[in-house]
């Protein structure tokens, strides 16, 4: 069975098309793209999906501007990516270790993008990191 989507995604989404002024119609229009009537009811992916393309729409719009060390809200920083890359580094053999760690997050936890990696996953990623030998050091 598919993840479905985190509380922080479906509030990311209410927030954005609350801000952007969508009207419910056009929402449910969204929603049915993805043959579901309730964002309870998207896949994680799905939801990913959305938020993206709503965070694309606020920011043309200038609805949604995060600063540079910001990221959107529910989602890692990038100075918890950046800790995880640095982890993933010691333990990667790989000849593009950024490809594959892209490919790890994707085939253990459905994360189609590092972009967009969820706050609750990176506990998750660091201690399946440690697993395999990495050691977290602060900066």
């Amino acid at each position: 069975m598919a993840r479905t989507a985190t509380p922080g995604q479906i509030a990311i989404i209410h927030t954005l098309v609350s801000k952007l002024h969508i009207p419910d119609d056009n929402y449910r229009d969204m929603l049915s793209g993805y043959n579901v009537t309730s964002s309870k009811k998207l896949s994680f992916s799905d939801a990913d999906n959305m938020v993206k393309i709503l965070v694309d729409i606020a920011r043309k719009n200038n609805v949604y501007k995060p600063k540079k060390s910001q990221s959107a809200v529910g989602y890692a920083t990038n100075a918890q990516k950046g800790m995880l890359l640095k982890m993933w580094l010691q333990v990667s053999v790989a000849p593009d270790p950024r490809a594959a760690f892209r490919v790890f997050v994707k085939n253990r936890w459905s994360i189609d993008s590092v972009e967009w990696l969820p706050q609750e996953i990176v506990p998750k990623i660091k201690k399946a990191l440690e697993g395999m030998g990495a050691k977290y050091e602060r900066s």
